[in-house]
């Protein structure tokens, strides 16, 4: 008896804990028909100052059903809105609807099932901002009042353009999208598919345009959709026109030797473009020197020894015999060059009045390489051009000038002493010979 008595106890508590058991899977089971949160299912109505219903789903990815809707304000209301967290409209959604008249559906919305909107007999707009939806057939078909269709944003797709629309629609007038490219191969006049559907497409202004000027760049324009906004076309770059140029100026007047300045200014931006206006006494590379002529003096020296204390001087003289303005001539436009590298004065050379006296100084000739050298002189736009050597000290080569004279001096002294020595010495034998 007792036995049995165990074995009862213990079927009567496996019974109660499977009950509680069951009862708890059943409690979370139930949970979301019960609170009306399940994913996709359950939506929330909210009504402004205006009387403008928004309908949002519960949860995010909502599929509005019909079963959402009836009794609600949705169902009731005359402007709607269906908001961001609905991503399907199911079918027959608002199938049978006598009080909405307009309805403006997010972007989320991704698809529009078959007969959603049908026999929506006071709709008489409706406006889709698209990005990737897709329309199956008949989602608009026996809506009498129906005018306007507005489909925006960026990408459309459908089963079919011929019976997105059907019979029961009384001239309805598609708004199509600058991005919706879904319609282009299929809006001709006479096309039978849009029998019911006269077809507007977006219309396009041209912002942020600029002419290009000669100080700043220009810009054809952004090409923007009146409708949603969007960009269809980045404007291009125009680049900067040429300057519109007036006539010559002078602004200083060429002399003989000194060359004047022109100029000329742009009639747009006021730039204004210098050039210069050659001496009236210079040439061309193809005819003679016009004018005073120059030429390097006999007297001139075109050798230099190093270890010299002096420099070598070259002597430049006008050939007119007119020598006075030789000096001005040379301070005002006049050169000197040294195997093709332009002398700085007087650093490197020196220049004294008259025929001028251009003396190469030691300081620069010592650096230089023994051997030939070029010698350039300009003047007055006259070249002159000799070669001079440079000699190392106690070579073979002549001495230069400075060091000349010195070494005549002392061979003059060396004869001299020459000679009283054998005067010396031959009156010395003649003394003896006696």
């Amino acid at each position: 008896m007792n036995f049995i008595a165990k074995i009862t106890k213990k079927r009567s508590t496996v019974v109660r804990l499977s009950c509680a058991a069951l009862s708890f899977m059943l409690v979370i089971c139930a949970a979301p028909f019960l609170t009306g949160y399940a994913e996709g299912e359950g939506v929330t109505c909210t009504t402004d100052e205006n009387g403008v219903v928004t309908i949002t789903g519960n949860q995010p990815n909502t599929a509005l059903h019909q079963l959402d809707i009836v009794g609600t304000d949705a169902w009731s209301a005359t402007q709607l809105i269906i908001g961001d967290s609905i991503t399907t409209i199911t079918e027959g959604a608002f199938e049978g609807n006598g009080s909405i008249q307009t309805i403006t559906v997010n972007s989320n919305v991704k698809n529009v099932n078959y007969n959603a909107f049908r026999y929506c007999y006071g709709l008489n707009e409706i406006t889709f901002y698209c990005q990737d939806t897709y329309f199956h057939d008949n989602v608009f078909s026996g809506c009498p009042a129906l005018t306007k269709v507005n489909l925006l944003g960026t990408k459309v797709r459908m089963d079919s353009p011929q019976t997105l629309f059907n019979d029961g629609n009384n001239s309805v007038t598609l708004y199509v999208g600058c991005h919706v490219k879904y319609f282009d191969d299929y809006i001709t006049p006479n096309n039978p598919d849009f029998r019911y559907v006269n077809v507007e497409t977006y219309s396009i202004n041209t912002e942020n345009k600029k002419d290009a000027t000669c100080t700043e760049e220009g810009n054809t324009g952004d090409k923007i959709c009146t409708r949603c906004g969007n960009i269809i076309e980045e404007g291009q770059k125009i680049d900067k026109l040429d300057h519109t140029w007036g006539d010559w100026t002078t602004t200083l007047e060429p002399t003989e030797s000194v060359p004047g300045k022109k100029e000329r200014v742009c009639s747009v931006c006021h730039t204004k473009e210098e050039e210069e206006i050659p001496a009236t006494g210079t040439s061309s590379d193809d005819d003679p020197a016009v004018g005073d002529k120059y030429e390097f003096t006999p007297e001139s020296v075109f050798k230099w020894t190093k270890g010299s204390k002096t420099g070598m001087t070259v002597i430049v003289k006008n050939t007119t015999g007119d020598d006075t303005k030789t000096k001005v001539k040379f301070d005002q436009s006049g050169k000197v060059f040294s195997d093709g590298t332009e002398l700085d004065n007087p650093s490197q050379y020196t220049t004294k009045d008259g025929s001028v006296k251009i003396t190469l100084l030691p300081d620069y000739l010592k650096n230089l390489k023994n051997g030939e050298h070029k010698l350039k002189v300009v003047i007055d736009g006259q070249e002159l051009e000799h070669t001079y050597t440079i000699a190392e000290s106690g070579g073979t080569n002549s001495p230069d000038t400075g060091d000349s004279i010195v070494l005549t001096v002392y061979a003059f002294i060396l004869m001299t002493l020459a000679a009283c020595g054998a005067v010396f010495v031959f009156t010395r034998r003649k003394i003896e010979i006696r």
